[in-house]
């Protein structure tokens, strides 16, 4: 039985830190240009949670933004919530709009990028695509608080994102204490207490290899 609860207790704080490094990406892609440092990136469009070929469009019209800056291919990566996911599956399998995407699948043009009957869409544009519940798409973390302080680098307004696109090297997490996780039998409240714990940092590093996709 306590297996069960180590388990939850870890993918909690697995789903906080998808949330901190969405965040911070998401951040970076806001950066303006300071001294060497080349500035964010964003592609908007307003129909890319509605349209399916819309959204396709604006992962590959990523990818080229990233080309130009002269971003390594090897390392990138799409992060989708599930509506934004489903809806490229959509146009991966044909479905909707005219200007459909649906050599994403096709054996004739993609081999095993994927199955439309199994859900599954691997890359765009050369870029791996991951679906993610905890990036906080639609959510204002403007005035959000960690820890008790204000983690400014972080507090960013999600409200208007619909994605992010970006190389591993657009944001940096240290950790000063890895995954740990204790318990103990406490005797007056006959069961045992579990904590887990995670003493990390993260925040936006090379601001010119994230892009965020927006509805506005």
């Amino acid at each position: 039985l306590r297996s069960t609860y180590t388990v939850e207790l870890g993918r909690a704080l697995a789903r906080k830190m998808d949330n901190l490094c969405a965040r911070s990406l998401f951040a970076a892609a806001g950066t303006i240009a300071e001294g060497a440092m080349r500035a964010g990136q964003s592609i908007l469009d307003s129909n890319m949670l509605t349209q399916a070929d819309v959204m396709a469009s604006s992962i590959m019209g990523a990818a080229q933004k990233l080309d130009e800056y002269d971003i390594p291919t090897e390392d990138r990566m799409c992060i989708l919530n599930p509506a934004g996911y489903y809806l490229l599956l959509r146009a991966a399998g044909g479905v909707g709009g005219t200007d459909s995407y649906a050599a994403l699948l096709s054996q004739d043009y993609s081999m095993g990028n994927g199955d439309f009957a199994e859900g599954r869409v691997l890359m765009v544009g050369g870029i791996p695509v991951v679906v993610s519940n905890n990036a906080g798409f639609g959510v204002d973390f403007s005035n959000n608080v960690e820890g008790g302080q204000n983690n400014l680098d972080l507090n960013v307004d999600m409200t208007n994102g619909a994605g992010i696109v970006a190389h591993k090297s657009a944001t940096g997490i240290l950790k000063l204490k890895d995954l740990q996780l204790e318990h103990e039998y406490m005797i007056q409240n006959q069961g045992n207490l579990f904590v887990s714990k995670l003493a990390c940092g993260v925040a936006p590093l090379r601001t010119d290899g994230a892009i965020k996709l927006t509805i506005a």
